[in-house]
């Protein structure tokens, strides 16, 4: 089984940054991320990539609203069918892109 798991994966590096600026009761965030992918048997780069921003407002001392976003990009494949005569997989690509956005409203106690 370990020899089967080499043959389907590799080593990757992954990495992550952010930064966090406060003004008075406003606090800015931004970020990136990058993501490699660790299946061999994927042809084409098929890292994720993830920039993230966001608000934070502080009303009083126990409430609060954070806003975030995140903005994904990354490749996918899938098999649509394969061959019988020659043994080839047939893969269709997908670019994906997502815009994800959550507010939270927060009170301390």
């Amino acid at each position: 089984q370990n020899d089967a798991s080499k043959d389907k994966f590799q080593a990757v590096s992954n990495f992550r940054v952010g930064a966090e600026a406060l003004a008075g009761p406003v606090s800015i965030r931004a970020g990136y991320a990058l993501y490699g992918n660790p299946l061999k048997f994927v042809s084409g780069t098929k890292e994720r990539q993830i920039v993230s921003g966001g608000l934070g407002f502080r009303f009083t001392e126990s409430l609060y609203l954070d806003i975030a976003a995140t903005y994904q990009i990354y490749q996918s494949g899938s098999y649509i069918y394969e061959s019988e005569n020659s043994g080839h997989s047939f893969i269709m690509n997908h670019d994906n892109r997502y815009l994800h956005v959550m507010a939270t409203i927060g009170c301390r106690f």
